[in-house]
């Protein structure tokens, strides 16, 4: 087991590899006589593959060659691979997500084998952490969301806001709208159980979560970043952005990590030119719509 993983994941391992070089068979593990075959896998006798063992299944992730990345080596619930494919997708396995980050997509699908999650399809229960102006848009999505009209489809069923405690008299967005919208709202650290909800989602918070806490989520929980990571990663990337003159940033949607910021696979990513002589208040303006739409495609 890996340091971020609870003992009810399955084992399968995040590989970041050219799309075009890589193949998953999932094996049925077959007694015959004296011994073990594998159904369905190929012959194929490489060095580099690796075979991970789950409960009932042997998932085999072959790739020959691949770059696999050191910062997520780890194991992880998700199975991740590369794909041609760009446009949003769904399997009868579980949820995709999927996004495009260095030239590369990564979908990220939840394993056929673990049965912890009871929930596989939308209205997703979600818990927001955030508190400034970039959050907000996010979670006006969110709200939207779970309001939707009889010929729509409910993506959010139950919807809960984390926030900071706020030294301004007026309170900090993320807060007010919560107050005004009516959605239960807890003050960090003082949030509840956190047992009922499949994911959770992060938006400028500022505050390191702990691996217990990230692990009460089935699904795990997303981080929404207004910059191309892994450059400005950590606090303040608009301002970054601003005084270093970048043309381009974006915005990054990852799976949190504990321990460290912005470290972790990265789910989505967008990138979109700087405007000319642009504040880091009116960049922000930009890359909030931006990332609420993000979170849009993913969550659906």
């Amino acid at each position: 087991m890996g340091l971020y993983t609870p003992p009810w994941r399955a084992l399968c391992r995040l590989e970041h590899v050219c799309p075009s070089r890589v193949r998953i068979w999932r094996t049925r593990t077959v007694r015959r006589g004296g011994g073990t075959e594998q159904e369905g896998a190929p012959s194929v006798t490489d060095k580099d593959s690796t075979w991970l063992r789950g409960d009932n299944y042997r998932t085999r992730l072959w790739t020959s060659p691949g770059v696999r990345d050191k910062l997520s080596g780890y194991q992880t619930r998700a199975l991740c691979c590369c794909t041609h494919r760009r446009q949003g997708a769904s399997t009868d396995c579980g949820r995709v997500l999927q996004g495009t980050a260095c030239g590369h997509v990564r979908v990220l699908r939840r394993s056929i084998s673990d049965t912890s999650c009871s929930r596989t399809r939308p209205p997703w229960n979600v818990m927001f952490f955030g508190t400034d102006d970039f959050a907000l848009e996010c979670l006006k999505i969110l709200d939207k969301s779970r309001k939707c009209s009889k010929t729509q489809e409910e993506v959010v069923g139950r919807l809960e806001v984390v926030s900071l405690p706020s030294l301004l008299p007026k309170g900090l967005p993320v807060a007010n709208y919560a107050s005004d919208k009516g959605i239960p709202f807890h003050e960090w650290p003082d949030i509840g159980a956190c047992d009922h909800f499949d994911v959770g989602v992060v938006a400028s918070f500022g505050r390191l979560l702990s691996e217990d806490l990230i692990l009460k989520f089935p699904y795990g929980i997303l981080n929404v970043h207004p910059s191309l990571l892994p450059r400005w990663r950590g606090p303040a990337p608009l301002i970054h952005t601003v005084l270093n003159g970048d043309e381009t940033t974006g915005v990054t949607i990852m799976q949190i990590r504990p321990k460290r910021f912005d470290v972790g696979p990265i789910v989505m990513q967008e990138a979109f030119p700087v405007p000319p002589k642009c504040t880091s208040k009116e960049l922000e303006a930009v890359l909030s719509k931006q990332g609420a739409e993000m979170v849009n495609s993913v969550k659906g």
